[in-house]
């Protein structure tokens, strides 16, 4: 999975690469990039950056949440990021999977819906190798289906972490 952008600064590459990578994120059990069936991401560009991750291993599920804090008072030399792990249902991670696999993604196979000029926005994604997805705000019709797929599926990793 890759997403760069050469217009970034330092400080946000390397937030980047927590959200992209979890696997690597430090301070949590490093995990192989294989093991990730898709990674799901949404940037309130005035809030915080998110992403999730649901690594498979065996039979076991576990959903890992990155954090960037992209506004704070004073600037850090590193961003500041948190990153979480937590084991979650097989049942559900199962018929999550299921779902996912069910959408005709190759219709949408590296497309995404970002207008040129977006102030105030929010934009959400998804990345399960070869596909990348993501549009802005309200998304288009052809993804209206993917979208609840994804708001369902976060609120459910979010519950691991309340």
């Amino acid at each position: 999975m890759t997403i760069a952008n050469s217009k970034k600064s330092s400080r946000e590459l390397q937030a980047f690469n927590l959200l992209f990578y979890p696997e690597r994120y430090p301070g949590l059990v490093k995990r192989e990039p294989d093991n990730i069936k898709f990674l799901l991401w949404h940037n309130n560009v005035l809030g915080d950056y998110t992403s999730w991750s649901l690594f498979v291993l065996d039979t076991q599920y576990y959903v890992r949440r990155i954090c960037w804090k992209q506004y704070t008072p004073y600037k850090l030399a590193t961003p500041q990021t948190y990153g979480a792990e937590n084991i979650f249902s097989k049942e559900v991670s199962t018929s999550i999977i299921e779902k996912f696999s069910s959408f005709e993604l190759d219709n949408f196979k590296n497309k995404s819906k970002i207008p040129l000029i977006s102030i105030d926005s929010s934009e959400f994604g998804i990345l399960a190798n070869p596909y990348k997805i993501h549009w802005m705000n309200e998304p288009p019709q052809e993804l209206v289906e993917l979208a609840s797929w994804h708001k369902n599926t976060i609120a459910q990793f979010e519950a691991l972490f309340s």
